[in-house]
């Protein structure tokens, strides 16, 4: 019912003036069809369902893009190709189990936008273990803030975040000012307890200091 109606309501919105789209909620496959066809929008929030058909990505004028996935990368079938000249921040919400090749998924498709010359922040949020391959950021040497997040069980972490990689990362990325890893240890047979939930913060400020 609430994917039917806010896909009504975009259907029947002014689609010239349309300027932001910030939506929880999947839309239905004519709705999908037009929020990605807008050439003046310049903010969107979707929610991507898995199976669901995605048309090409046409927005050149999109500057911020929240994106909300409960499955590995298929939200990147719909931007390969895509026209995104204008991109400066992007924000992943995922709840996939398998995250997979996450990052290098995303520089494929971002590289390919010429994403790289415009984008300032990204941002991820997992809601399972997962092990990034932070190379695939590299090549975003414009980026100024860069947060990921993702939790560990105490009884073991596949990920690696340490002084190499924060280092690698401050060197490769010249414009960086601050780098956020936030690192949720909690048992996995109490997983969902948030009292059994410690974060840890590394942040990395302009002039090579850690704080």
């Amino acid at each position: 019912m609430i994917t039917a109606a806010v896909s009504e309501m975009l259907l029947s919105s002014n689609r010239n003036t349309l300027r932001s789209f910030r939506v929880e909620s999947p839309l239905t496959e004519e709705a999908r069809g037009v929020i990605y066809q807008l050439p003046d929008l310049t903010e969107l929030l979707m929610v991507i369902e898995e199976d669901a058909s995605l048309p090409s990505v046409l927005l050149p004028s999109l500057i911020n893009l929240t994106i909300s996935c409960d499955h590995d990368n298929n939200w990147s079938r719909a931007f390969r190709g895509a026209t995104l000249g204008k991109l400066e921040s992007v924000r992943f919400d995922s709840g996939s189990e398998q995250a997979g090749d996450f990052l290098e998924a995303f520089e494929t498709v971002a590289l390919a936008a010429s994403a790289q010359n415009t984008l300032s922040t990204f941002s991820i949020y997992a809601s399972w273990p997962w092990s990034p391959n932070y190379s695939s950021l590299l090549r975003f040497t414009q980026l100024t803030d860069l947060v990921i997040e993702f939790p560990c069980w105490y009884d073991g972490c596949a990920s690696t975040v340490d002084d190499e990689v924060i280092t690698h990362l401050a060197r490769a990325i010249p414009e960086l000012k601050l780098l956020q890893m936030f690192l949720w240890f909690a048992s996995s047979a109490l997983w969902g307890n948030y009292d059994s939930i410690h974060v840890e913060v590394i942040q990395f400020a302009a002039g090579g200091r850690y704080e």
